[in-house]
């Protein structure tokens, strides 16, 4: 079973994420967080107990209580977390804020889409990213 986690304090982009991935690939589970906060904690807890963590971290950078660069550190810090896939999925653009992604573990940053065709298109590239990763069964 794929699960995706998906980190973003937008509700609606949440909600659209998630159908996006139900339209693709409906037999996945989709856990959507607003608090970036909980979401550590739900990681760290899952990487404690031994309960096999999500197959796919979506993880939105700018959020109020938590910036995404933050949840990257926290995973990159914890030696269950650090060899998970996380694709960023945000509006920013700048060099700075991809490189510094990319050197804290994720294995893509990307755009947020202008149409919802893009939005598939791009959860479809993101659930390769799950079939291609080294140890998945």
């Amino acid at each position: 079973m794929i699960e995706i986690l998906h980190i973003d304090d937008n509700h609606g982009d949440l909600d659209l994420t998630r159908n996006a991935f139900a339209d693709c690939c409906p037999k996945i589970s989709y856990r959507g967080m607003a608090d970036p906060r909980q979401a550590m904690d739900y990681l760290a807890s899952s990487a404690r107990t031994g309960t096999p963590p999500p197959s796919l971290v979506v993880l939105d950078l700018n959020m109020p209580r938590a910036r995404g660069q933050e949840v990257l550190a926290f995973m990159a810090g914890n030696p269950v977390l650090r060899h998970m896939p996380v694709v960023v999925l945000t509006t920013s653009t700048r060099p700075g804020e991809i490189a510094e992604c990319l050197r804290l573990g994720a294995v893509a940053v990307v755009t947020k889409p202008d149409s919802y065709d893009e939005l598939i298109a791009q959860v479809e590239r993101m659930l390769k990213y799950v079939e291609d990763w080294p140890g998945r069964s």
